[in-house]
């Protein structure tokens, strides 16, 4: 067969344009075929017409799917979120858009088997043009970092084995600050600085520290954490084990509730459960 040959999809039978043709092993789709796939589905070119034909079935029952799903909670702030019916126990990874008119896959949070945060990280050092119009970097040198924070969501699909959806629209962009410049020449400055901050405790500047920063953590923290496997959120089971000599017996609570009580670390009350305080942002 030709380069130049006239190909036919093997799903709906159209002719395929010269350039609309999406190969698989053992035929051909075309484009109208292809764009209902599942948008996370990335094995197209190792997939048989049988395979293919499957999935776009799952994909037709899909679409009763769509019309059940109510959103009752989002997470994220870019054009794709991640969004959850809690009441069906089911989330889709899509734009609103998507869930109005389009086929979003719904998936069910059975089907979650781990959701991990993911912070991508990347710095550099902060330049300025000096007077000859040379990038040189700042003195006392400073740096840019960058941030992304996204949920990978592992699932057992057939089609696909991991969704990740990023939550920040674009990157974090975290500077540090430039340093106090008093008139001192520089060592006397340096030394000045260096004595200010022992006596003092001051810790080098930590971009993790920055509100944004924590925002989009806690963000992240709280969608994994929603996307847990049933197993993984269920109350634990309080265990008989045998007391200490110096130990106190408790009487355990009639029922689950949270009480509230105060971050270690800032003394901030925590009126809710959180893996990460919404004040300081450490680790609870």
């Amino acid at each position: 067969m030709g380069l130049f040959d006239k190909k036919y999809c093997d799903i709906c039978g159209a002719k395929i344009g010269l350039l609309g043709n999406r190969k698989l092993e053992d035929g051909n789709l075309c484009k109208d075929c292809a764009a209902k796939l599942s948008p996370f589905f990335s094995e197209r070119r190792d997939s048989t017409v049988a395979r293919i034909r499957e999935q776009l079935a799952w994909r037709e029952r899909n679409k009763a799917l769509v019309a059940e799903f109510r959103c009752d909670r989002a997470f994220g702030e870019g054009g794709t979120r991640l969004r959850l019916d809690d009441s069906a126990r089911r989330f889709a990874v899509c734009t609103s858009r998507d869930l109005e008119s389009g086929n979003p896959d719904i998936l069910s949070l059975d089907d979650v088997t781990s959701a991990e945060v993911k912070i991508n990280e990347h710095h550099s050092r902060i330049e300025h043009r000096d007077e000859s119009g040379k990038m040189v970097p700042d003195d006392p040198p400073r740096t840019r970092w960058s941030f992304d924070f996204s949920v990978k969501i592992h699932v057992d699909n057939p089609w696909f084995d991991h969704i990740s959806v990023l939550m920040n629209r674009s990157s974090l962009i975290v500077e540090e600050p430039e340093a106090d410049k008093p008139k001192q020449s520089d060592d006397l400055q340096k030394s000045v600085r260096s004595i200010r901050e022992f006596l003092e405790g001051a810790k080098p500047f930590d971009p993790r520290e920055d509100e944004e920063y924590l925002r989009f953590a806690a963000m992240a923290e709280e969608a994994a954490a929603a996307l847990k496997p049933r197993e993984d959120v269920a109350p634990l089971k309080q265990e008989n084990t045998p007391l200490k000599p110096d130990e106190t017996p408790l009487n355990p609570p009639a029922e689950e509730v949270f009480r509230p009580k105060f971050c270690p670390n800032c003394g901030h009350k925590l009126d809710a459960p959180h893996k990460f305080c919404p004040n300081c942002g450490e680790k609870l």
